[in-house]
């Protein structure tokens, strides 16, 4: 006669394990059940308003200046509006476009050699809104001079972000050419090419739901229209912002 399993009568050891058992299993299925829930739901990253954004610049500000030996970071009646500014552009606040500007365009800033126009970049470079790397024109050229075409096509579209934890979630990244006009014409091979002028009409191609581009610059309008020629002038006065330093700042370096 076959054994049924209600004939079956465990010991107490053996029920024991099985009960443990039984346990270990349940609790991997609801571990395994709450890491797919988990999946499913979209990853909140923290959002910053325009005087949360200040707050965050000052505290990197410090801590930069800090490991240069130098300090503490201030803004004061030459830097501070510009700040201003920026912190809303990248908290995307409509007081932005009150000022007469758009937050559909990139950042123009412009300043004497020295008022901090580079650090200002450097310092909103992680922010909730588009975050980008920076990286100086004259290195670019540089690259354009030593490999040709394919070193510059990096520069040519947004980054693929595989960092997203730093950068609020953003999946790509803009970038920001800092000392526009400090680069001359390159040559590979003997090809004499403007790069910057490359890089820009290849983003004013894309989409605006793309990140944007900004630069930093000593140039004047005029002074780009002449290094660059009117069509790039042109097409800068659609794609950026204009901010500037005020034309007494001191030299900050």
């Amino acid at each position: 006669m076959q054994e049924s399993y209600s004939d079956i009568v465990l010991t107490e050891q053996e029920a024991s394990e099985a009960l443990r058992l039984a346990r270990r299993e349940k609790s991997i299925r609801l571990n395994k059940e709450a890491y797919l829930e988990k999946l499913r739901k979209p990853v909140v990253y923290p959002m910053m308003n325009a005087d949360q954004l200040v707050e965050e610049v000052m505290n990197r500000g410090n801590n930069y200046l800090e490991e240069q030996g130098k300090g503490p970071f201030a803004l004061d009646e030459e830097n501070l509006k510009v700040y201003q500014l920026l912190a809303l552009y990248f908290s995307n606040d409509p007081r932005f476009e009150a000022e007469g500007y758009s937050l559909r365009k990139g950042i123009y800033l412009f300043g004497e050699i020295g008022c901090g126009k580079t650090l200002a970049m450097h310092l909103f470079s992680m922010n909730t809104r588009q975050s980008y790397a920076t990286i100086e024109c004259r290195e670019v050229a540089d690259a354009y001079r030593d490999k040709g075409d394919a070193a510059i096509v990096r520069y040519q579209y947004p980054i693929q972000n595989s960092r997203r934890d730093l950068y609020y979630g953003q999946r790509e990244l803009g970038y920001c050419f800092d000392d526009l006009g400090t680069e001359s014409k390159a040559k590979n091979f003997g090809n004499e090419k403007n790069t910057m002028e490359d890089i820009f009409m290849s983003w004013y191609r894309q989409t605006p739901e793309q990140p944007m581009i900004h630069f930093t610059t000593n140039l004047s309008a005029e002074e780009i229209e002449a290094f660059y020629g009117a069509r790039i002038r042109s097409r800068m006065r659609e794609m950026f912002n204009l901010i500037e330093f005020p034309t007494n700042a001191r030299d900050r370096r």
